[in-house]
């Protein structure tokens, strides 16, 4: 369990981020995920007024990408969009447009790419409650 400063809306400041809720996701693929990092955007303004909200997700299972391919996971990531950030949109911030949900084998700072850590992407629209792919 993360421990750090509860911030509202189930949100929690850690040292290393801030983090949804405090549970974990058991994902379509067979994958239990703990709570993601979350990060609005655009960066500097209020969850109220953000447009764009990453869920960043570490799931060391992945480094194996033959057993977890993007196929594998390609449920988990509108199960995700659905279970995590839309609920963080309907509590915090309901001006938001799009939802990015990455899953990474280990963590890694925002737009690094090191060739030993498995990343995976997709995006969604926000769209009168639903996450919608966006075909990334």
């Amino acid at each position: 369990m993360r421990k750090g400063l509860i911030i509202g809306a189930n949100l929690l400041l850690t040292p290393s981020g801030l983090f949804a809720d405090d549970h974990q996701f058991n994902a379509p693929s067979g994958l239990v995920f703990d709570p993601p990092e979350v990060i609005f955007e655009p960066v500097g303004v209020l969850a109220t007024q953000a447009k764009r909200l990453r869920l960043r997700f570490v799931a060391p299972q992945i480094s194996d990408t033959e057993k977890f391919g993007f196929e594998k996971l390609e449920a988990d990531f509108e199960y995700l969009c659905t279970v995590s950030g839309l609920k963080i949109a309907k509590r915090s911030a309901p001006k938001l447009e799009q939802i990015i949900v990455s899953i990474s084998s280990d963590p890694i700072a925002l737009g690094e790419t090191v060739p030993s850590v498995a990343q995976y992407f997709d995006a969604f629209s926000v769209v009168d409650g639903t996450c919608i792919w966006d075909g990334i």
